[in-house]
């Protein structure tokens, strides 16, 4: 378009003087939305002045400048998505509805607002909402503030403050939206770019004075601009709060990638000047932002009530890693990848044409191609992903040589390595033309970095019969749960108790309120393991404490050194139990163990999902610096035995810290 840019439709602004700065607000939009609000055309002349003072007060004090252009946005993306939760829901927040369209908003109104100000979360000393572009910086920024989140939401609801627990979530649900609304934000975060990007590419020359970000952020105030979710059902996130916080993480850099993707139909469209087609292309993002949120409230509430629908709970046992953005990859590799490093689905043969991931594998007693349905498929290099500690048990995936890409007169040579935490967990050994593929699972609980290295022929055009493909990846969720109304039957979790739990019977442990205490300086009836030549690492504690006069403060020296308080019970097979210990420490995570070495040698343990022939000490989590509950339900093992309950240190967690662990008990439920 040619000129000066003029609105469609006549606006009527308010300038509202404030301290070093003038909001200006399109009222027009604003009396379409608050349907509640008298017009204002049937008033008489005497009330306005009256009309006017209110609504400016209620400008300045629930609407900071620097989010106007998102306030009728956020709004419309967050009804959406409240009106799509079932009714049951809905009902626990009837009060709060209409109070949504402020909270909202929070993040904008910012920390010095006093009323505001507790229901925002700060990481590092920044706010969660403007996202770091280093991509290691934004997985744990967005991990962390985003567990934070979901925590108050829980303890509010669990504490029935239904008002509290909105106001938390809408604050969450801004800064979801902020990532996925194709406007300035979802430059932010993973993969990230300046804005002034947009300028250099999109701003007409004759147009400098309405730049690229100035153009289309108000796009959303457009009464023509809606957001409406059909029929969408809401989806779990997960069990806990650290497992929605990485699946919030997850979805919201597909969702930064789509709202990115859609800025350029919308800069074309709002420069032509057809200004309803650049606000058609802002919908499917914001679409698709409604959805997240609605999975946020819904889990939420499913959480606080272990209220979930039949099978729900068996959609998310796994996680794609093709649905993940790499933390780190390369952006040029070998021919013919080039600069498409990682493919897809698929392999790139030498035409650059793709073809499916296929591989050599024995099926049936004879050797065969298998094509895998999902999987990456990429030449030699190397990329990685951030896995989150006490989410995932496993990773799992077939890696090997294309089979028939490696038929490439270039001939193939091929080495496949997975390194977790820096440390080769899978090699292949080398790869040639007719190399079977290979299963690989590697324990990741205790989180991580896991990266893929493909490493083949020296120079870039050297590797053509050179194809690795990492088919299926899964993680798989440290916590399986069965098709019950329970979140979990035999796993660690950091919830209250449920009410429909069994009655339990005596503890089986003794001491376990750790109340009694040796001259020796242990509780009664317990042991500790520790590092020769160091100091005992447990002693008794009366000032932190979960019930009683004492509990056991288990230090983690500088150099994290062993701290581990045992004891034994009567593992009798065929029997269930139920282990509930509570524990309090900075770092916000713990292992506990069930095990014992058999006679004869080897080790025996509970891996948080079944018995495994070899030492295993699962990860539990909670709040940092809260008293934390955590419960482990597990068969008894088929072997009649003395068995080890231990509760220690989280290994590589941080160093010079206590842990205090009280109120442990372990009890015979029934069998189900």
């Amino acid at each position: 378009m040619g000129g000066q840019y003029t609105p469609p439709l006549p606006l009527r602004m308010f300038q509202i003087a404030t301290t070093g700065a003038t909001v200006t607000m399109d009222m027009s939009a604003r009396d379409e939305e608050h349907s509640a609000r008298k017009d204002l055309r049937t008033l008489s002349p005497s009330a306005w002045p009256k009309r006017t003072a209110l609504l400016c007060i209620l400008l300045l004090v629930s609407i900071s400048p620097s989010c106007l252009a998102w306030s009728l946005g956020h709004w419309k993306i967050t009804r959406a998505a409240l009106d799509t939760l079932p009714a049951w829901q809905r009902e626990l927040w009837r009060d709060s509805y209409d109070d949504f369209r402020t909270y909202c908003l929070f993040p904008d109104m910012g920390l010095a607002n006093p009323d505001v100000k507790p229901y925002l979360v700060v990481i590092g000393g920044r706010l969660f909402h403007y996202f770091p572009r280093d991509n290691r910086q934004d997985f744990a920024f967005f991990n962390d503030g985003a567990e934070q989140y979901v925590r108050q939401i829980l303890a509010a609801m669990r504490e029935e403050r239904y008002v509290d627990a909105a106001k938390f979530a809408g604050a969450l649900a801004h800064a979801l939206e902020d990532a996925g609304q194709p406007q300035c934000h979802s430059l932010e975060g993973i993969n990230g770019f300046p804005w002034a990007v947009l300028d250099e590419l999109f701003t007409p020359e004759d147009q400098s004075w309405n730049r690229a970000p100035q153009s289309i952020i108000s796009l959303d105030d457009d009464a023509r601009f809606k957001v409406s979710l059909g029929d969408y059902r809401p989806k779990l996130l997960g069990t806990h709060p650290r497992e929605v916080a990485f699946r919030l993480y997850q979805r919201t850099c597909q969702l930064r990638r789509g709202a990115r993707k859609a800025l350029p139909a919308m800069l074309r469209h709002v420069y032509a000047g057809d200004k309803e087609a650049a606000i058609k292309a802002t919908v499917p993002p914001a679409v698709a932002d409604a959805q997240l949120v609605a999975d946020l409230f819904y889990t939420c509430f499913a959480l606080t009530t272990d209220r979930y629908e039949p099978g729900e709970v068996a959609t998310i046992e796994t996680l794609d890693l093709t649905s993940l953005v790499p933390i780190a990859a390369p952006t040029y590799i070998n021919h013919p990848y080039r600069f498409s490093p990682l493919a897809y689905g698929c392999c790139v043969n030498a035409k650059r044409e793709p073809v499916p991931l296929e591989v050599w594998t024995t099926r049936d007693g004879g050797k065969q191609k298998v094509v895998l349905a999902k999987g990456i498929g990429t030449g030699c290099c190397r990329f990685s992903y951030m896995v989150p500690a006490g989410v995932f048990n496993e990773f799992r995936c077939t890696a090997g040589l294309h089979a028939s890409l490696s038929s490439h007169p270039s001939g193939a040579k091929l080495n496949l390595t997975i390194r977790w935490n820096g440390k080769d967990a899978f090699s292949s050994g080398e790869l040639l033309d007719g190399s079977l593929a290979q299963d690989v699972v590697i324990p990741v609980a205790e989180g991580g970095t896991l990266e893929f290295v493909s490493k083949g022929k020296p120079g870039s055009t050297a590797n053509y019969a050179n194809h690795a493909v990492w088919g299926n990846p899964v993680l798989a969720r440290l916590v399986p749960t069965a098709e019950s109304a329970t979140p979990t039957t035999s796993a660690a979790v950091d919830t209250a108790p449920t009410a429909s739990a069994e009655p339990l019977s005596e503890n089986l442990l003794v001491n376990g309120s750790l109340e009694e205490w040796t001259e020796g300086g242990l509780p009664a009836g317990w042991r500790i393991h520790a590092r020769k030549g160091k100091p005992k690492p447990v002693t008794r504690e009366s000032t932190e404490t979960h019930s009683g006069t004492a509990s056991a403060r288990c230090h983690v020296d500088d150099e994290g050194s062993i701290a581990a308080l045992w004891t034994s019970f009567k593992n009798e097979p065929e029997k269930r139990y139920r282990l509930t210990f509570w524990w309090k420490s900075r770092v916000g995570i713990i292992q506990y163990a069930v095990k014992r070495v058999k006679k004869g040698g080897g080790w025996v343990a509970y891996n948080g999902r079944a018995w495994r022939p070899a030492n295993s000490n699962p990860l539990a989590q909670g709040a940092p610096n809260t008293w934390t509950r955590t419960v482990v339900e597990f068969p008894a093992f088929e072997e009649s035995m003395d068995m080890n309950i231990e509760i220690c240190r989280p290994f590589a967690k941080g160093t010079g810290y206590d842990i205090y662990v009280d109120d442990v008990s372990l009890e015979e439920i029934p069998v189900r």
